[in-house]
């Protein structure tokens, strides 16, 4: 009948000169696209495996703070070049197969906020356990002067007994004539 696809001559000439390089860009299912979503997915895995291997590791002392101060001046140098150079951003994205600038932000602002989560229990955990010692701590300071003033019952000691004992004993002896 002549009308299957493919048959007129314009459609052989169509397929032969295909999409221009622009057009090609801009289909949702382009191969270099899929690439950079996979780099993408795999920045932010690292980054979620990267949190919780901070949140397992216990904090150590003064390298523990000088890591915290030396990421808060990152974050502030970060912030204000996204204030001067706000379509870096959309650079970026576009290298890590992120569509907007805007987005990525928000995928690192989970991943900050991750951290902020993991740090926060971590710090919350310790006071909880520095107070738990710390009130077993008084209990068992409470405890202790009340049982020093009140002698436990049970048999009196024979050697080394109280000084009321040790009277009571020499005047029994002394009454034997001795």
């Amino acid at each position: 009948m002549g009308r299957a696809p493919g048959a007129h001559p314009l459609h052989r000439l169509l397929a032969v000169q295909g999409a221009v390089r622009v057009q090609r860009r801009e289909h949702p299912d382009r191969d270099d696209l899929q690439v950079t979503r996979v780099l993408i997915k795999l920045l932010l895995l690292v980054a979620i495996a990267a949190v919780f291997v901070l949140g397992l590791r216990a904090p150590s002392g003064a390298r523990h703070l000088a890591l915290r101060r030396v990421s808060v001046l990152l974050a502030a140098a970060l912030a204000a070049l996204s204030v001067l150079f706000p379509d870096a951003w959309n650079a970026i994205a576009e290298f890590v197969g992120v569509g907007r600038g805007t987005d990525l932000l928000l995928y690192g602002l989970i991943v900050a906020f991750l951290l902020y989560m993991v740090t926060t229990y971590r710090r919350f955990r310790d006071m909880e356990q520095q107070i738990t010692l710390l009130a077993r701590r008084i209990a068992v300071d409470e405890t202790l002067p009340r049982a020093a003033a009140v002698p436990p019952p049970g048999p009196k000691p024979a050697a080394g007994g109280s000084p009321a004992q040790d009277t009571a004993e020499g005047e029994a002896s002394g009454a034997d004539g001795r």
